[in-house]
């Protein structure tokens, strides 16, 4: 997750107008672009994740070489197991492992729909296909788990879904008689979906990180319902035995009537009772009340995190002129920009996720195929052939080169072709590759 400050892109709007070098993105419409942001933001957040999870777990990663793709490392040089670990969980790396990442959606797939009409249509056909799948992510798993340079790590990470997905198959060869539970058991079969690491839209993410933050709340939740539900219970054993003769029974009424769910299933009968309830269904919209509120405040501010993080994106394409402003304040992606391009522009950035650039510098440290400390993604001469006329030395690195002249360096004030293809001037990332 990017660590930049959203206060870097607010500034006043002056009564007067600003001029571009005080325009900041926050200040801008960006309904005519937000689309493209989106996708920015979901290729950026799939960046960060595959290389954390490639610093972790590809094998012989000291042999892996980082160019302009992170998605696509060079890994020709790393082994057999490099290579199979790319087929198996760098779906992005080549056709064939995008093919085979659908192949095992599809298998996923026809796992789940056995699930929900196996027991309406019976046939052997469902058991047949079930253990054919079984046998394959079983396999699956064994050869990822052997691949992998950190077998434990990988063995407690989201990888215990993969185990508890196979697991109904082999429990179920055990079983013998009609046993109904083991409809429960087959519910596992659902982990299978972690496997699905694409996502659709980057608000899908807030989902889980909602419920994510939501899991910090429960403990407090829980204790509430049950000092109220004791409380309500103890009460309306005493005062109506007849109708609640256990606390338990008087919990029971306390939980659903402090939840506001009201089953109606039991209710008090006399005085007493009716103004114990009273309390209780008062004190349960305040609590209600209370915890919606908090919920609600966890997805505002993953909403306000991934609006800062979009709009760094947006600030970081704006800095380098491939967003421009028209109609007032109606931002407008430059003509020709190619989508590789604003990902290159946002991996030169220092405020755009700055933590996919401390992966990448931490693995060409790592690495022995690398000499340079720093890498430009996106180089001078080719942001030039984009950005054409007066908008070119208005562009951040334009004006780094610039300020590099001013202070002593030969740059032309045209910035003609030999300077600005010099990548000697500024490079970020993991770079140049030993020669071979």
């Amino acid at each position: 997750m990017s660590t930049g400050s959203a206060e870097r892109h607010r500034s006043p709007k002056g009564k007067g107008g600003s001029s571009d070098d005080d325009l900041h993105t926050v200040d801008l419409d960006d309904y005519l672009i937000v689309g493209t942001i989106e996708n920015i933001y979901l290729h950026l957040e799939k960046i960060q994740s595959k290389l954390s999870s490639d610093k972790s777990f590809c094998p012989n990663y000291h042999l892996v070489k980082h160019d302009t793709n992170p998605l696509k490392p060079d890994m020709s040089q790393a082994g057999f197991k490099a290579k199979m670990y790319e087929l198996m969980l760098c779906e992005d790396s080549s056709v064939v492992a995008m093919c085979y990442y659908i192949f095992t959606i599809v298998l996923i797939l026809i796992s789940l729909v056995s699930l929900v009409f196996e027991q309406q249509y019976p046939s052997d056909a469902w058991t047949v296909m079930e253990a054919i799948i079984t046998f394959f992510f079983t396999a699956e798993y064994l050869a990822t788990l052997f691949i992998v340079s950190d077998k434990f790590g990988f063995f407690c990470s989201a990888s215990v879904f993969d185990i508890l997905a196979v697991m109904p198959y082999y429990i179920e060869l055990f079983i013998t008689g009609d046993a109904k539970w083991i409809l429960l058991v087959r519910l596992l079969r659902i982990a299978r979906m972690n496997r699905i690491r694409q996502s659709p839209n980057p608000y899908v993410f807030l989902i889980g990180k909602t419920l994510g933050g939501v899991v910090s709340i429960l403990s407090g939740i829980f204790v509430w319902l049950a000092i109220g539900s004791l409380i309500i219970g103890t009460f309306v054993h005493v005062l109506e035995e007849d109708t609640f003769g256990t606390v338990p029974i008087g919990m029971w009424f306390g939980l659903v009537t402090l939840t506001t769910v009201g089953y109606g299933d039991i209710s008090p009968e006399t005085n007493w009772g009716y103004i114990v309830g009273s309390f209780a269904i008062i004190f349960g919209l305040c609590l209600c009340s209370i915890v919606l509120q908090a919920v609600g405040q966890i997805y505002n501010d993953n909403i306000e995190i991934l609006k800062d993080q979009m709009s760094e994106i947006s600030q970081a394409l704006y800095d380098q002129r491939l967003i421009v402003v028209k109609h007032g304040d109606d931002m407008h992606f430059r003509d020709g920009i190619t989508f590789d391009a604003m990902i290159r522009c946002c991996l030169d950035d220092d405020n755009c996720y700055p933590m996919i650039n401390q992966l990448l510098q931490a693995a060409r440290d790592l690495s022995e195929l690398h000499e340079e400390t720093e890498f430009t993604y996106l180089e001078l001469a080719e942001l030039k052939e984009m950005v054409v006329g007066k908008d070119f030395a208005e562009t951040k690195k334009a004006k780094a080169v610039s300020e590099a002249g001013k202070a002593g360096d030969k740059v032309s004030d045209e910035f003609d072709e030999a300077n600005v293809s010099d990548g000697s001037k500024q490079k970020r990332g993991p770079g140049n590759v030993l020669p071979e």
